[in-house]
């Protein structure tokens, strides 16, 4: 009897030293994330953002049939634009500061965040406002950048994967002017409906 009472406290303490040990393993084993990441990173981090996987989700919204002939028309004459968005939905906007002009797009009823946003630009390099806004996106999201073309003017394209799906946002330039068409995740049809309508006018 007494050899076993003076088993049992060494018992315990191998018993906690194996615990300790497994624990200690699994935290060293454990992914980790980098300093100031969300608990999403891990999920974004696998979206695959392959160049190849880019240029065919371009060429998808390209040239897929988007019927557009009941969409309503916007047309801006002082920067000498039109396009086309669903008649269902509601447009707004106008200057921002004074070097911006832009008009958010939402399904009627709805408000809050533009599900659709093209912003006009100037005073500013293209090559700045394309960096910025890809930082911008790139601080929470996986981005991949590409080449677009808006009524023959040649543009780039940045694809942005998150939890939520794709967004995208493509810019392009001309007369002094930067434009910027952006639509929100798994909005492929609308993003193509504008692209495709989007025109200048004289």
């Amino acid at each position: 009897m007494h050899t076993q009472k003076g088993l049992a406290p060494l018992i315990w303490v191998i018993i906690v030293a194996l615990l300790l040990g497994i624990g200690y393993m699994a935290y060293k084993t454990a992914p980790r994330k980098a300093p100031g990441s969300s608990p999403d990173d891990a999920v974004v981090s696998q979206i695959p953002l392959k160049s190849v996987d880019i240029e065919k989700k371009t060429e998808e919204v390209r040239v897929a049939e988007i019927d557009t002939s009941d969409w309503e028309t916007y047309r801006n004459e002082k920067y000498r634009f039109e396009f086309k968005y669903p008649s269902s939905w509601y447009w707004s906007g106008g200057n921002r500061d004074y070097d911006q002009y832009l008009i958010c797009l939402n399904p009627k009823g709805s408000a809050g965040d533009c599900s659709g946003l093209l912003t006009v630009s100037w005073g500013v390099r293209f090559e700045d406002r394309f960096q910025a806004m890809k930082d911008m996106f790139s601080e929470n999201s996986k981005v991949a950048e590409s080449m677009i073309e808006v009524d023959g003017v040649k543009g780039r394209l940045l694809i942005i994967g998150s939890i939520n799906g794709f967004s995208r946002s493509a810019f392009w330039e001309k007369g002094g002017y930067i434009y910027n068409l952006s639509t929100g995740a798994n909005k492929e049809s609308l993003f193509g409906g504008l692209i495709s309508t989007f025109k200048f006018t004289k």
